[in-house]
């Protein structure tokens, strides 16, 4: 089997004209290669060998380096290195880390360090229960590559998910308050629309009918528009941030939409059917007079 030890990030490295930190494994090229699949998009990391690095694309063009080219390292002891770019490998978050240096060098500065993961590669004719058993007995234990992709991809999915709380939590509340403070305006202005009505034979729960249908279609009617300005935006930042992705899986969380589209209706409705119900109360004498 082939195996990858998780290092500790004990560097840093600066260039491009500023300080930047980012993760860095050591690795040895053939075993790193075998287990990982990579596609290598420029130069080899077989030349990953003495004072060499090799690092992700994303790395390469934000930081500004090309192939052959010179990169400064700095050590958390204060110690420097300047390294040369041999290979450029393509971005797998969580597989491939940002920086790879060769294994002797890391070994200088994290001969301690222990296993974090490793990537299993059977021999041919191996079974998988029976591969399974000796990686549980060498390392406690396994779990198979699509298993361990639907953990990454379920982390990752939470941690978004958390984040767009925090972020749009605070906007959601604010546009809450908006719904309900044009409504209760609204409703309250439209005093002697419902009187007339009253006056000119409408019962209130005619009028309460009215009002729950009117705030209902026009909080519908908000929605979709904005529905259709987010899809239309989210296609669009899509298309750009994966034009380098062959194939990207796209969730969309319905329970959450739901959850908004109920909240605002239930908010438009409400506002709207409060003041109402008061003004038809106040009006019931002189509607009856009338009557």
């Amino acid at each position: 089997g082939v195996g990858r030890a998780a290092r500790p990030r004990p560097w840093g490295v600066s260039g491009g004209g500023g300080g930047w930190a980012t993760a860095a494994e050591g690795v040895d090229p053939a075993s790193f290669q075998a287990a990982r699949q990579l596609n290598v998009e420029q130069g080899s990391l077989d030349r990953l060998t003495g004072d060499s690095v090799a690092m992700i694309d994303s790395i390469a063009r934000d930081q500004g380096y090309r192939l052959g080219e010179s990169v400064r390292l700095r050590f958390l002891d204060g110690t420097s290195k300047t390294l040369k770019l041999v290979a450029i490998v393509a971005d797998a978050p969580n597989l491939v880390p940002d920086l790879m240096l060769p294994k002797a060098m890391v070994e200088e500065y994290a001969s301690s360090a222990t296993p974090e993961h490793w990537l299993v590669l059977p021999e041919s004719g191996v079974g998988l229960d029976e591969l399974a058993d000796d990686v549980r007995d060498a390392v406690g234990t396994a779990t198979t590559t699509r298993a361990w992709l639907q953990a990454q991809s379920d982390d990752f999915r939470r941690f978004n998910n958390r984040a767009l709380v925090v972020m749009l939590g605070p906007t959601g509340a604010y546009a809450g308050i908006a719904i309900v403070n044009t409504l209760l305006v609204g409703s309250l202005r439209r005093r002697r629309e419902f009187v007339t009505g009253r006056l000119l034979g409408a019962t209130p729960p005619q009028i309460r009918r009215m009002i729950v249908w009117e705030s209902s279609l026009v909080s519908l009617a908000a929605l979709t528009l904005g529905g259709g300005i987010t899809a239309t935006v989210a296609l669009l930042a899509r298309r750009a941030m994966m034009a380098d992705v062959d194939v990207v899986t796209t969730t969309v969380p319905w329970f959450t939409l739901a959850g908004i589209v109920i909240t605002c209706v239930v908010l438009a409705v409400t506002a709207a059917l409060i003041p109402a119900s008061k003004v038809l109360r106040a009006a019931q004498p002189a509607a009856s007079a009338v009557d």
